[in-house]
């Protein structure tokens, strides 16, 4: 015997999500000649498969040398959750540019 589960997708970005599974009896005549004594509840999990995607706004920036700071913006891609804190980090490998004297990160 199976039982078909829908699960329904959505585009929020979000933790895995859980929910229990348990078997009843609903026939009362039924009911005295069925052990539901062992492995009557399950536990079920969705993975969230919404991938959160990150990247810079642009492939290219070009600054002019001139000490001042510059704008980087970095951007989210999918989910539809806006109001959300990600905790991210920016390095950078050094070029012809050299860090510490051409561009200062971290």
């Amino acid at each position: 015997i199976s039982v078909d589960i829908p699960i329904v997708d959505d585009d929020i970005d979000e933790a895995d999500e859980g929910f229990i599974l348990l078997l009843e009896i609903v026939d009362p005549a039924v009911a005295p000649f069925v052990d539901l004594s062992t492995r009557n509840a399950s536990l079920g999990r969705i993975d969230d498969n919404d991938v959160l995607r990150i990247g810079f706004e642009q492939a290219r920036y070009e600054f002019p040398e001139d000490n001042k700071l510059r704008e980087v913006v970095v951007i989210k891609v999918g989910g539809t959750i806006t109001e959300q804190t990600y905790l991210i980090d920016v390095s950078a490998s050094d070029g012809s540019a050299l860090h510490g004297f051409d561009y200062i990160i971290g």
